[in-house]
């Protein structure tokens, strides 16, 4: 399958390890918003950064936020004509990236705490 599933971390960054230079996905991470670009809801400049960036035409951009702050994307992305994301697989990638989110907070604070109690 075409799909590809990439978790950015830190600073999102392209496959190719460079800084993505999109100001609607930082505007998305700051805002805390899904993006997405398919067949229906496809922008130009989004469509044509993802295609010169990742070689996929539609992807779902999705801000993993820890601790009340946006520190990357996940994003499932594919290369096939006219095609669209179903509301059902968003709602499943929205899940997916909020989970990301909780495991990487507990993991946070459970270190702090560990670090605490070391003291």
């Amino acid at each position: 399958m075409a799909n590809r599933l990439c978790a950015f971390v830190g600073q999102a960054q392209a496959l190719r390890g460079s800084r993505v230079r999109a100001p609607w996905l930082g505007r998305a991470l700051l805002e805390r918003r899904i993006v997405v670009v398919d067949g229906d809801r496809a922008a130009s400049q989004e469509g044509e950064l993802l295609q010169q960036l990742f070689g996929m035409t539609h992807a779902v951009c999705q801000p993993i936020v820890c601790l009340g702050q946006g520190i990357g994307m996940l994003i499932s992305a594919n290369k096939r004509e006219n095609f669209t994301f179903q509301e059902d697989c968003l709602d499943l990638l929205k899940v997916f990236g909020q989970q990301m989110s909780i495991a990487m907070e507990n993991d946070l604070l459970t270190k702090r705490a560990e670090e605490l109690k070391a003291q």
